[in-house]
């Protein structure tokens, strides 16, 4: 998430887990639906080669309901993987 979008061979420089590795375990992650392809990734410089291909998160695919309550008051808050809050609830309880 935080140097997303990015390739696999980024991915295998910062885990230092080989291309092979990682291309496997990307593919079951898109499969389950939690990272997609997102197109040709722009490099800064020209290079020879297949193009890189840019992976980011599926923000979409899992959801997080998260509750907190006191005497006073009731907050809810939904998240997707991304951290977006798609939905805030904060209501006063009156006993």
């Amino acid at each position: 998430m935080q140097n997303g979008p990015i390739s696999r061979q980024q991915i295998a420089e910062i885990t230092h887990l080989t291309p092979a590795t990682i291309t496997y375990l990307t593919a079951e992650l898109i499969e389950r639906g939690l990272i997609v392809e997102k197109g040709d990734l722009q490099t800064k410089s020209p290079r020879a080669g297949r193009k890189s291909v840019a992976l980011d998160l599926n923000g979409d695919s899992y959801w997080v309901l998260g509750i907190h309550t006191s005497m006073e008051r009731l907050k809810m808050g939904l998240v997707n993987l991304k951290g977006r809050i798609t939905d805030l609830q904060n209501n006063t309880c009156s006993f």
